[in-house]
């Protein structure tokens, strides 16, 4: 591995705790390897706990516990609580994101004791910080944050008061997360000293009498620079008319027009969004022409958000096909911003083979000229697209598509695979980024 860089993470399925322990990795992140086999935090006993602290105490280990995320699902998610949590400051997408998961809660709460499991679990895992930090483990405190209720910089503030009812003193508290995962993780700040990065918080009242003044400093120092109340306030309120503006933003529809098409026999056109978590993704205008020599032309005109919510790119798509081969293809991507001609990556099948030929220019001229050797389905770059070109045209069993990556169109061939499904007599497709069906 690289010098000085640390391996952290969380233990990965099917590895036991003593190969971790003996893996020489730097840390991890959350406290399930000290739970026995078969047992959940609500219903693990300390004695069922015992060996396993014990022998993470003998070892090297660095620990991240992540109490907070048993802790969130005990917090006040009416309009009081987001408001201090801080959801209107959350772009669009992460607070569709905590919604949903609230949701889920809600609707768990009432079918189930998820409260009181939860605070089972809780309680446990406090059990268990207080052993590890009695027997000397090294503990680097830690928010989990943006995991859905769990606001940075205030998502810290809540961890580290679960450590403080756990047992440990607040002024210990604040030393693991100052200088204490400062020395762990070795980096030039957390403490104050010369040399040290100048990140500092200014405090209205002693943290070691109440950590909660952490959530309202009356101001910090950031790299060196002095922020006062005032300042961070205009920051907040800076953002906050920023997020407004982009979901007002994501709420308006985009304007797609249709896209480019050969003379011949128009097949099919259609409008499809994308949609995640109630906020839109992407639009696009789609067409099928059946062209007068006999092939078949498959174009898409695709508008996704840029980051302020308004439209920020295009997408035209062409690709032709005759008797069942793709045998050309033009994609362009290219941003709304800046007067951006955008890239083109255009292919043609060689002669009578089945490689592709493939070439990418941009506004200054040729940018490369490459050769796909394996035999092209189709050109992934829209899911419309791709299921109307491998109802028609994809064999059953492996076969070859082009991806281009990024608004650079960086083109690199993978592998699908289309299998029949016997429960729902349907054709499932399995990609690299996961099933389509």
């Amino acid at each position: 591995g690289s010098p000085g860089l640390q391996v952290w993470g969380p233990v990965p399925q099917g590895i036991t705790r003593a190969e971790v322990l003996t893996s020489g990795q730097d840390g991890v992140i959350g406290l399930h390897l000290l739970l026995p086999e078969g047992k959940g935090w609500h219903d693990v006993t300390q004695e069922g706990l015992e060996p396993a602290l014990k022998e993470v105490t003998r070892g090297q280990l660095r620990i991240m516990p992540l109490l907070g995320v048993f802790a969130r699902m005990l917090q006040n998610l009416e309009a009081p609580g987001e408001q201090a949590l801080g959801l209107d400051l959350l772009s669009p997408t992460y607070e569709r994101l905590w919604r949903q998961e609230g949701l889920i809660w809600t609707v768990q709460r009432e079918e189930s004791q998820l409260n009181s499991l939860t605070m089972r679990a809780l309680a446990s895992q406090r059990r268990a910080l207080l052993e590890l930090w009695r027997g000397g483990v090294a503990l680097v405190p830690g928010s989990a944050s943006p995991n859905p209720w769990i606001p940075p910089g205030v998502g810290l503030v809540h961890e580290l008061q679960q450590w403080v009812r756990a047992g440990i003193p607040s002024l210990e508290v604040l030393k693991l997360a100052t200088a204490g995962s400062a020395e762990q993780l070795d980096l030039d700040r957390g403490r104050i000293a010369i040399g040290q990065i100048a990140d500092l918080a200014i405090l209205s009242a002693d943290p070691a009498k109440g950590l909660a003044t952490l959530k309202s400093p009356a101001g910090i120092v950031l790299r060196g620079r002095h922020l006062d109340s005032e300042a961070l306030q205009a920051m907040r309120t800076q953002l906050r008319d920023r997020q407004t503006r982009i979901r007002t933003r994501l709420a308006q529809p985009f304007e797609v027009t249709a896209p480019e098409v050969p003379d011949g026999d128009v097949v099919l056109t259609g409008f499809a969004r994308t949609i995640a978590y109630k906020d839109r993704i992407q639009a696009e205008r789609f067409s099928v022409v059946r062209t007068y020599d006999g092939g078949v032309t498959f174009s898409s005109h695709q508008v996704v958000p840029g980051a302020d919510g308004a439209p920020g790119a295009d997408v035209h798509i062409t690709q032709v096909f005759r008797q069942g081969q793709l045998q050309s293809f033009q994609v362009r991507h290219a941003q709304r911003s800046g007067g951006d001609q955008g890239i083109l990556a255009e292919g043609l099948r060689v002669g009578s083979t089945t490689r592709m030929a493939i070439r990418r220019r941009n506004a200054s001229g040729i940018m490369d000229t490459q050769t796909a050797q394996e035999p092209l389905t189709l050109v992934d770059g829209s899911d419309i697209l791709n299921a109307l070109i491998m109802g028609q045209f994809a064999p059953l069993g492996p076969f070859y598509v082009l991806d281009l990556a990024g608004p650079e169109l960086a083109p690199g061939v993978e592998q699908w695979q289309m299998r029949s499904h016997d429960q729902d007599n349907g054709l499932h497709v399995a990609t690299r980024a996961g099933r389509m069906a």
